[in-house]
C-alpha cells in the first residue's frame, strides 16, 4: 500500500530549489512521458564532491505535492556514487501526469524530479488544469501558495509577483499570506497587597 511521505517538506523541495539537497535528479524530468513495461535509467548527480550518505533509496511517488504517496521502491540501499538506477515501469502502473522520483535516505538530502507522466493503464488527461509543471495540481499549501510564471509552486516575489498565475494559486490570489504571529503572553497582574490591621 502506498505510504504517505513528508508532504509539506516534499512540497517545499519540489517547488523551490534546495541548496543543501544531496542529489540533483537529471532523468526523468518535466515533460517526459515514460511508457509502461519499458526499461529506463533514473539518473542523478551529486551536489557535493563525495556522497553525504553511504546508501540511497530511489522511490516513485505520486499525487499532489503536499501529499505525495510512495508507489514503489525502484532501487533500495544502492551506492549514491552509482549515479543511476534501472527502472522498468510496471505494466499495471496507472497512467498519470503527477509522478515524481526521489533519491536519498535522509529527507534532508533528497533529490527530486519535477512531475512527469507515466503512460500505463488508462488515458493521459487531455488538459492539465493545475499549475502547469505541478502534475495537474494547484498550489494549495501556505508554504508555497503561488503558481509562478515558470509553472511551479513557490513563495516570495519570484512566484507571487509579476507573472503569477492566480487561477492555480492558493485561494485564487497571488498574495503571499503573512506568517501567523505568535500570541504575546499576558503579563501576570499584580496582586494588591492586603492591609494589616494592628489590634490594641
Amino acid at each position: 500500500m502506498a505510504k504517505s511521505l513528508l508532504g509539506l517538506f516534499l512540497l517545499a523541495v519540489l517547488c523551490t530549489s534546495r541548496a543543501n539537497a544531496g542529489y540533483t535528479v537529471t532523468f526523468p524530468s518535466s515533460g517526459d512521458v515514460l511508457d509502461a513495461n519499458t526499461p529506463y535509467n533514473v539518473t542523478w548527480i551529486l551536489n557535493q564532491d563525495t556522497p553525504t550518505e553511504p546508501a540511497v533509496d530511489v522511490r516513485l511517488v505520486k499525487g499532489p505535492p503536499e501529499n505525495l504517496k510512495e508507489q514503489m521502491k525502484i532501487c533500495k540501499s544502492i551506492d549514491p556514487a552509482a549515479l543511476s538506477c534501472p527502472f522498468l515501469v510496471p505494466p499495471t502502473m496507472a497512467t498519470g501526469i503527477d509522478y515524481a522520483i526521489t533519491v536519498g535516505k535522509d529527507p534532508a538530502n533528497y533529490g527530486y524530479t519535477p512531475f512527469f507522466t507515466i503512460q500505463g493503464v488508462g488515458e493521459i488527461p487531455l488538459t492539465n488544469n493545475g499549475c502547469p509543471n505541478m502534475g495537474g495540481h494547484n498550489c494549495n499549501s501556505l508554504a508555497t501558495p503561488c503558481c509562478g510564471v515558470n509553472g511551479f509552486c513557490g513563495n516570495g516575489p519570484n512566484f507571487c509577483g509579476e507573472g503569477c498565475q492566480a487561477a492555480y494559486s492558493n485561494g485564487g490570489t497571488c498574495v503571499q499570506p503573512e506568517p501567523a504571529k505568535e500570541p504575546v503572553p499576558n503579563e501576570p497582574k499584580a496582586v494588591p497587597k492586603r492591609k494589616r490591621f494592628v489590634k490594641f
